[in-house]
Order: structure tokens, then sequence, then C-alpha cells
């Protein structure tokens, strides 16, 4: 009976389209100007062909990386969330991972993007490098050259300056405003646990006590809040609650009114109107994440387009590296 694991978020760093599902199983050539895929080439992206060595490069890359997140041992045999093993999520993981990164790099000159002869030379200088440093026995299992490193590395770098074309004035309209971070703490009181002309006397004489210097907002909020913390940091783009929108007219210092949403009360007051550190890591998120949405736009876009292959059964036949 096989295992049956539950894993979140096991999918490792792909979040656009890939070439899966390309269709043919063409280890021949074909009749006119198709040309099919060698007994060694997975799949081909307009003019870039990926061997079966190259995607090995990936896999053994994203065998590596579940062996960290979960530990050495693992199951290849266990599903995952009862569905697919966990080998054929490593398989799907690399050939999606290695799918993208070639036809980005397909795209090159339709982007009008090249490699430099210095970025040529370090993309090989990596790839040689990594070819020295991995053991024989892995070299042997994946069928990789130096010139299979350095051909990968080639293909990551071009894929990397046409995703920097393609996102490169992306997300200069996110403002500091757009994704400032506040940080506050507050009083929540709910009428369906206290009566609603209580809470308001309450939250009143809370705010008197503290106003005139007599307690911190911080002891009266630990006296009456219905919530566990009493400090929470608010961001601008994530705001929905009234009390979270209400929190950003306030000043450092500064109490708000008793702000009622159905029956629900709250008080707030405002340690932090801007803090600039949170304020600057989460803008640089809105930025990314912008950048991945027109990046995967721009990516379905071409790909319809795209003169894809690839080979099923050549991919089917991979197993995960056993030692």
């Amino acid at each position: 009976m096989k295992k049956k694991l539950v894993i979140g978020g096991i999918v490792l760093a792909m979040s656009v389209s890939s070439l899966t599902g390309c269709g043919l199983k063409t280890d021949t050539p074909l009749i006119g100007n198709i040309v099919g895929l060698k007994s060694d080439e997975l799949f081909q992206t307009k003019k870039i062909i990926c061997t079966k060595a190259e995607y090995m490069v990936e896999f053994i890359k994203v065998q590596e990386q579940l062996k960290k997140q979960m530990g050495e041992g693992l199951d290849w045999t266990a599903t995952v969330d009862g569905q697919k093993t966990l080998e054929t999520v490593a398989k799907e993981q690399a050939r999606d991972s290695i799918s993208v990164t070639y036809t980005l790099a397909a795209l090159a000159d339709d982007f009008e993007v090249s490699l430099t002869e210095r970025e040529k030379d370090e993309a090989k200088e990596s790839g040689k490098a990594e070819y020295e440093e991995t053991d024989s026995k892995i070299l042997q299992y994946t069928g990789a050259t130096q010139e299979t490193y350095e051909k990968y590395y080639l293909n990551q770098k071009l894929s990397e300056k046409v995703r920097a074309k393609i996102t490169a004035n992306v997300g200069n309209d996110i403002s500091d405003e757009q994704a400032r971070a506040i940080k506050i703490q507050y009083i929540h009181m709910s009428a369906s646990e206290t009566n609603a002309k209580k809470i308001k006397e309450t939250l009143k004489e809370a705010k008197s006590i503290v106003k005139a210097g007599y307690q911190e907002f911080s002891r009266e909020a630990k006296q009456y809040t219905i919530e566990d913390s009493i400090e929470k940091i608010i961001y601008k783009n994530e705001a929905k609650e009234k009390y979270e929108l209400k929190a950003y007219e306030l000043s450092n210092g500064e109490m708000s009114d008793i702000i009622q949403d159905g029956s629900e009360y709250y008080l707030l007051y405002c340690v932090d109107s801007y803090m600039k550190n949170e304020t600057e890591t989460n803008k640089q998120k809105l930025i990314a994440e912008k950048k991945e949405r027109v990046l995967k736009e721009q990516y379905d876009t071409y790909r319809v387009d795209m003169d894809q292959d690839f080979n099923t059964k050549l991919w089917n036949d991979i197993k995960v590296f056993e030692n």
C-alpha cells in the first residue's frame, strides 16, 4: 500500500505556464518541414531544443531541493495529496521549470535580446564549475557533459534577460503610499458578547483615561479586547475592514473615535503611521507580483503561436535518482 503525503506548496518556484501537454511523441523525422525529436531530445520550442540530459540537470536539482525540504530517505512512491506520486510531482516540476526557462530563451529574438560575449563566458564558466563539482554518480545518472551544463546555463542567462526586458518598467507606478505599512494597537469588542451601550461607555472611558495620561493604551487594550493580540501591522493594499481603513487616517500617538462596524466596535491607537522598512519590503513584493502577472500574460500570448514539440515517451521513462 502506497503512503499518502499531504504537501502544501510543493511546487517550488514557477507560477507561469509551461509546455505540459505539448503532444507529439516524435522520435523520427516527420513529413514536410516539421522535424520530429530525436531519441535523446525531450522538447523543442521554436529553434531551441532541450535534450534529456539538460532536463536531467534540472530534475536532479528538484530532487535535491525536495530532500532539503522533506529530509533524506524520501519515499518517491508516496502519493501527494492522495493523487500523484512524489516522483511524478518532482518530474513535473522539473519539466515545468525548464520548459518555461527555455521558452523564454526562445523568445529572445522577438524581444531583441541577446547575450554579450562576457555574459556567454560567465554562463559557460558557471556550467563548467557545476560540472566539475558534480558527483560522478550524478553525472552518470543525468548523462550530462560539460557542454550540457554550459548550454543549460546559457539558456538560463538568456531567459533572465528576456524576463527582465518584458518586465523592465513594470511596477514603476506602485507608490510608497499604496504599499504603506502601519502599526496600530486596538481594542475590539463585540455586541454579541457585551451590551452595545456598555461597549460605548467602556471605550469612551478607556480613551479618556489614555488621553489624560493616566494609563497606557496597551494596558487598556489588554483589559478589554476580545482578541488574543492588541497589536497589528496593516498594509494599505490589503486593508479591507472598516477599522483597518480608518487606521490610515491616524498620526503617530493619535487615537481614533469609536468605530462601529455592524455589531463590532473598535478603538485604535496609532503606534507608527509609516513603517519604513516594512513599507519598502511590501512595495517590492507588490512590484514582483505585478511583474509576474505581466510576464505570464506576455508568455501565454507568445506561446500560443510558437512551434512546440514534446517527447512524451522519453519523459515517461525517466526515474528518480537512487543512490
